[in-house]
């Protein structure tokens, strides 16, 4: 807004229609964009998809075993705030 430059940061988004709410994220889906790459995981099933939305706009074509380091920092990026979440819901408790 200034002319400055911000510092690029991912951007996720969640699904958790049936998690109870007080109860830890258990089942649903998140997903996390940083640059060109979009990661999604199945909480529930521990399975992940990964589109590289530049070449693939339509994420039809899931490259996460062609680009194993890419979905695995984006895999960790969701399970660290996923277990930050479940540290604060626990905590409430």
């Amino acid at each position: 807004m200034r002319g400055e430059e911000l510092p690029r940061r991912p951007a996720f988004s969640m699904d958790f229609q049936h998690n109870e709410s007080g109860e830890q994220l258990t089942t649903g889906a998140i997903a996390v964009w940083e640059g060109n790459f979009k990661l999604i995981y199945n909480v529930s099933s521990g399975n992940s998809m990964l589109f590289n939305l530049k070449d693939d706009p339509d994420e039809l074509h899931n490259i996460y075993d062609k680009e194993p380091g890419v979905g695995k920092s984006l895999l960790t990026l969701i399970q660290e705030n996923l277990n930050k979440a479940n540290e604060q819901i626990s905590e409430r408790e």
